[in-house]
């Protein structure tokens, strides 16, 4: 009789010195927050330690450069309970984060004016009887083997 008392005595201790599962982890958002990137994880704009899932998560994407984004933090739990990682989260802090992009966007063309100059200075000049052209296309090339050939 002792050992069926036993038995249900050493299940209920070893299921308590079983680690836990699932850990409650807090959600607090910081009140501002500054980028160089385009991105925005939640990892960036929490103010705590978050779950490795949690914290991969992105909010936004491609937001342009210079501007400013406001992330919510009623958005972000529903986010969360969307891709079922809001298990045990303890929501504490401000309401918002607002997000700053520092990072400016260039323009193609002005990188090309100062790449074009950079590297003429490395160069050499171009010769008056050199043709004006380095490139010419196979159509080109095919007439003048035609031609140079006789076929």
């Amino acid at each position: 009789m002792k050992r069926r008392a036993r038995a249900p005595l050493l299940l209920l201790l070893a299921a308590l010195a079983a680690p836990p599962t699932a850990r409650a982890w807090v959600l607090e958002l910081r009140e501002v927050w500054s980028t160089d990137g385009a991105v925005v994880r939640l990892g960036d704009v929490a103010a705590g330690e978050l779950p490795a899932d949690a914290a991969a998560l992105v909010l936004a994407a491609d937001v342009a450069p210079g501007g400013t984004l406001t992330v919510d933090r009623g958005a972000v739990l529903r986010r969360l309970v969307t891709e079922r990682l809001a298990a045990d989260v303890v929501c504490r802090g401000p309401e918002h984060c607002v997000v700053t992009f520092a990072a400016t966007r260039l323009d193609p063309a002005r990188i090309e004016g100062v790449l074009r100059d950079e590297l003429a200075a490395w160069l050499p000049r171009r010769r008056p009887t050199a043709p004006r052209r380095l490139w010419t296309s196979q159509a080109n090339c095919r007439r003048r083997l035609w031609t140079a050939t006789g076929l």
